[in-house]
């Protein structure tokens, strides 16, 4: 903003003193002439010219200027006059910080100097932090710039931390050079080495794992621990699985493929993936399969399976639209009916008037009972509160059913309290990893899986719970 009211008001001036003696020639040569109209218009096209002329020879002006200092700030790089090169760049930045460029040709010389800067600052064996950021700025806007991009990546994966400022960058890069391999691996070991599993993440060990079939191996081992140890499950979850079979960790990865049985549905993408871990596991029944994916989250969580089939659900919401447009025009009808009405407009105007007296009324009459004295002291009556015996058998059930895991303690607590509502034997417990805390809500305890099955599986049938497996009981 600055910028431009020093950009503008410079060049009204020039435009002044320019149009200002061409104006007074013309006008002689039109004083015979009566009338003021013809003058001012002459006067008024004069200005605009002269204001279009010193813009055009500033935009000139500013582009050969800031060329010629970048060329020379390259030639006195490569005879290694750094000091000077770098001089050369600041003087370019100041002439486009200058007066002389409009806010139209700004953008066009910035690209300019940022990708002058950009490689300049790359060359430099100094991590300076001003050229780091100006890396970083430029790439922001550029991130298809391959030369550029693929040199940040090399001097940033000697760092062994990135700010904020380095994962925007890196995410940026990720998405603009999606087809070139060598920065989809650079930047998928940095996501791997910082445990990232989001969307980006995702696309990336993707896109490495499928066009990089000879390191497949290396990847799906080390996205396999990463992925257990998030308790994932899904069909990328299920692809690595089955590719680290061979060379991982069996014993967890045999958790991790019937989580995938328990909690997958088999479509067109997956049939073949479980087909093969079922293979892999054996002989593991239902109630097996349901031990070992103890601790595994389905996707998108146990409502998301509840839900209503796809197309049936894509046809309310469609209906549900159609109504709410309906509605909108039978509301624009009747404003438009209340506006051209002189009756329903006194009508509305009424309607409105009274019900602002009628909530006026209501306001004095409860700010009247609030003040007025009571004609008798209102005791409450005593709470009785039932006390349940305590329970001093020891519970030797070794089987519990868990129907929900919680990062927050307060959301475990509020669901035991509706489960005891219901008279179930309900109640949480912590279960700690490395990275996470869970509060897991389990309900009563049995003396065999297949009860415990049973017994959750009528749960779920009542719509009592959502979804639940079969666990060890762990004695209070």
């Amino acid at each position: 903003m600055f910028h431009l009211i020093k950009h503008t008001v410079v060049r009204l001036w020039f435009s002044l003193l320019l149009a200002g003696p061409a104006s007074l020639v013309v006008l002689a040569q039109l004083a015979p002439r009566p009338g003021i109209a013809l003058p001012l218009s002459v006067a008024a096209i004069l200005l605009a010219a002269a204001f279009m002329l010193v813009g055009w020879s500033g935009n000139r002006l500013a582009s050969r200027g800031v060329r010629h200092r970048l060329a020379r700030s390259e030639v006195l790089e490569r005879a290694g006059r750094h000091a000077e090169a770098r001089a050369a760049l600041r003087r370019a930045v100041a002439l486009y910080d200058s007066f002389l460029p409009s806010p139209l040709a700004r953008p066009g010389l910035r690209d300019l100097i940022t990708a002058r800067l950009a490689r300049f600052y790359l060359a430099r064996p100094d991590n300076d932090p001003g050229g780091l950021e100006g890396l970083r700025s430029y790439l922001k806007i550029h991130p298809h710039d391959r030369v550029v991009a693929k040199a940040w990546l090399r001097t940033a994966a000697a760092r062994e931390v990135w700010d904020e400022a380095d994962e925007a960058v890196a995410d940026r890069i990720a998405e603009a050079q999606a087809d070139d391999l060598g920065v989809q691996q650079v930047l998928g070991r940095r996501f791997l080495a910082a445990g990232r599993t989001d969307f980006l993440a995702l696309e990336v060990y993707r896109r490495v794992m499928r066009r990089a079939p000879a390191e497949a191996a290396w990847w799906s081992r080390r996205l396999a621990t990463l992925f257990l140890n998030e308790g994932r499950c899904d069909n990328f979850a299920l692809e690595v699985y089955l590719a680290a079979w061979d060379g991982g960790d069996q014993p967890a990865l045999r958790r991790g493929l019937a989580a995938c049985l328990v909690h997958l549905e088999p479509e067109a993408g997956n049939r073949r993936g479980l087909s093969r871990a079922r293979a892999l596991l054996g002989d593991a029944d239902e109630v097996d399969l349901e031990i070992f994916a103890e601790g595994f989250r389905p996707p998108g969580g146990a409502v998301a399976r509840s839900m209503l089939p796809q197309p049936v659900l894509r046809r309310i919401q469609g209906a549900g639209a159609a109504a709410w447009a309906r509605l909108g025009r039978w509301a624009g009808g009747g404003w438009a009916l209340v506006r051209g009405s002189h009756a329903a407009r006194w009508v509305a105007g009424g309607v409105g008037g009274a019900m602002v007296v009628a909530a006026a009324v209501a306001m004095l009459y409860d700010t009247y009972g609030h003040l007025r004295e009571p004609s008798a002291p209102m005791t409450p009556p005593p709470i009785q509160v039932a006390e349940k015996p305590l329970q001093s058998e020891t519970v030797t059930d070794p089987f519990t059913i868990q129907v929900a895991a919680y990062l927050k303690r307060e959301h475990a607590e509020r669901y035991v309290a509706e489960l005891r509502a219901k008279d179930l034997d309900a109640q949480w417990q912590e279960a700690r990893s490395p990275e996470k805390t869970w509060y897991q809500v389990r309900i009563s305890h049995f003396p065999d899986k297949a009860s415990a099955l049973a017994f959750g599986q009528r749960l779920k049938r009542e719509g009592i719970i959502d979804d639940f497996y079969v666990a060890n009981y762990d004695r209070p």
